[in-house]
């Protein structure tokens, strides 16, 4: 069932589309959590952090545009391509410092590659806090938090991996409550070109990505013939691992962020420009109930 829009309706005006105006993000029907408005008040240095996290989660979405391998969304919206990719970009061992660059590189990831990627441009935009990678000890899931609660007992979660994923405080997280880090990031100066080779950098070739995931395929002792690599049926039926349709991250899917002056300018809205949200909810959309039910039925199938 599509998310009610809630805010500028479809049919914009020109201008406006031209100046690609914020629409509040959408809460998925039964989604766990409430929908109510609610204010919380942050310092001026997390609400910065805030923004720029949010900034980096749309950055990791530009990086890795195919998506994720296990959201039925991206696999249906790729016709199974971002499953090719994401075997592809694990057809060789990475460490915490190649991740993020190789998972860049076949342009998708699960989880652990969106953190990885996530984590990297947020540490090089200039934050004043330490960046950590972290895996969840409580379910199979990865995320990036700021801050350090020995210092000032509060954190910044940051979570790419859901279709419409945003920057929350600590108490507003929802997916994870215990983690081990598994990268830190110091405080560091800003680095605008690892951004620019993360987005823009070498990315593979489609031929490449299609040997690395047969080569993958046989060495799972589930080979794929050449001319079924486009076929969403024959890749699904080769799927392994849990399948998701995550929206969001949020306890509070409708909070506000507001610094200590108070005042509607200082507040950061659960909001995204009009064409991010867009591409994002086109991705929801193609996710027909129908599509869905089709592929789970050759995932659940197998060979």
């Amino acid at each position: 069932m599509p998310f009610n829009l809630f805010g500028a309706p479809a049919s914009a005006s020109r201008h406006s589309r031209q100046s690609d105006p914020k629409v509040m993000l959408p809460g998925k029907p039964g989604l766990e959590g409430t929908h109510q408005g609610r204010v919380i008040t942050v310092t001026e240095s997390q609400q910065q952090i805030l923004k720029k996290a949010n900034r980096s989660i749309e950055d990791t979405w530009k990086a890795l545009d195919k998506g994720s391998a296990n959201q039925l969304h991206d696999i249906i919206h790729t016709r199974g391509g971002v499953i090719k990719r994401t075997s592809a970009c694990r057809a060789e061992s990475t460490t915490a410092e190649s991740r993020p660059w190789r998972a860049a590189r076949f342009r998708a990831g699960n989880c652990g590659e969106m953190a990885a990627v996530n984590g990297l441009l947020l540490a090089s935009s200039g934050i004043s806090e330490p960046v950590s990678v972290c895996s969840a000890l409580d379910g199979d899931h990865a995320f990036v938090m700021v801050g350090d609660k020995r210092i000032n007992g509060e954190r910044i979660y940051s979570d790419a991996w859901p279709l419409y994923g945003r920057a929350d405080k600590e108490q507003n997280y929802e997916l994870s409550k215990r983690y081990r880090i598994v990268k830190e990031y110091a405080p560091q100066a800003a680095n605008p070109e690892v951004r620019e080779q993360l987005l823009h950098g070498d990315k593979a070739s489609r031929e490449e990505v299609n040997l690395l995931y047969q080569r993958e395929m046989r060495r799972q002792g589930e080979p794929i013939d050449s001319r079924d690599l486009n076929s969403l049926k024959h890749i699904a039926r080769r799927h392994g691992g849990g399948l998701y349709q995550q929206y969001q991250a949020s306890r509070n899917i409708n909070v506000y962020y507001q610094t200590e002056r108070g005042g509607s300018d200082t507040q950061l809205k659960p909001e995204m420009k009009r064409s991010v949200y867009e591409s994002r909810r086109r991705r929801q959309d193609d996710a027909t109930r129908e599509e869905v039910a089709e592929l789970m039925r050759n995932v659940n199938r197998g060979v």
